[in-house]
């Protein structure tokens, strides 16, 4: 398993989470990164997002860029979910060359409002654009009253996609608040498990990691029971947000204990 850490973490601690990460991430143990935030999440951010400039502040940091989190799979007309499709496309392009391996996002548009269907038409849409050579894999976020939420939209747009480069990424958090039974999502689709987000909750309510209701414990065996050695992606969104840096220490600390 890689140990990253997502500039969400900083979101609040800093006018800008991306150079707030890289100044506190290297005193953590962390070496993989996610870059998430106003750098990526819409269309226009992605056509003028600068990877060489991005990858020498890694380097300068010493780390290494695990994924990227642009817009989300969907939209509220035809217009937007083929903008989306072409920005996640352009995404996976970029990601590969900050040497990264995934990139990641939820639906773009609210569970009450809309039909799976707007998720599984842009996925097709994103499968049609994928250059052959493409080696950075797409994953799909649920977010608690997104349009991605349940295990049952999973499985209705795994029953019309079959593609080795789509698949999930397991958000702790969300499955919580939403109800979810995580350690059965894990084990259905164990193939198709391309990122863990890892958070703690009370509640809606992320909290440090190892101070919620979350069995985490048992979420790392289920993973290593199936076999699973990709990402495991720290996410912070707390009210304390001034205590940012400490929890993602704290929370390596236990994420390394939990991964052996």
């Amino acid at each position: 398993m890689y140990l990253s850490c997502a500039s969400v973490c900083y979101r609040g601690y800093a006018e800008d989470e991306v150079s707030a990460m890289l100044e506190h991430i290297p005193k953590t143990g962390f070496k993989y990164v996610d870059i998430h935030g106003p750098m990526t999440w819409s269309p226009q951010a992605i056509d003028v997002l600068d990877t060489k400039s991005l990858k020498e502040r890694l380097s300068a940091s010493g780390l290494k860029c695990s994924g990227l989190y642009p817009p989300g799979f969907g939209g509220k007309n035809q217009e937007q979910i083929k903008t989306h499709a072409k920005a996640i496309v352009k995404s996976a392009s970029l990601c590969s060359e900050l040497g990264g391996f995934h990139v990641v996002s939820t639906g773009a548009v609210p569970r009450k409002d809309h039909d799976l269907s707007v998720v599984i038409s842009c996925v097709k849409q994103i499968i049609d654009l994928l250059p052959p050579d493409n080696n950075v894999n797409i994953a799909l976020e649920p977010h608690y009253g997104n349009i991605i939420e349940q295990m049952e939209d999973y499985d209705r747009i795994f029953s019309e996609i079959d593609h080795p480069q789509i698949g999930i990424c397991v958000d702790t958090g969300h499955f919580h608040s939403a109800k979810v039974d995580t350690i059965a999502l894990i084990k259905k689709y164990k193939d198709k498990i391309f990122d863990v987000h890892l958070k703690d909750h009370k509640g809606t309510q992320s909290v440090a990691i190892g101070h919620g209701e979350i069995d985490l414990p048992s979420i790392f065996n289920a993973l290593k029971d199936i076999g699973y050695n990709g990402t495991i992606t720290l996410e912070l969104e707390v009210k304390d947000v001034e205590n940012a840096p400490k929890y993602v220490e704290e929370a390596y600390d236990l994420m390394v204990k939990l991964s052996k």
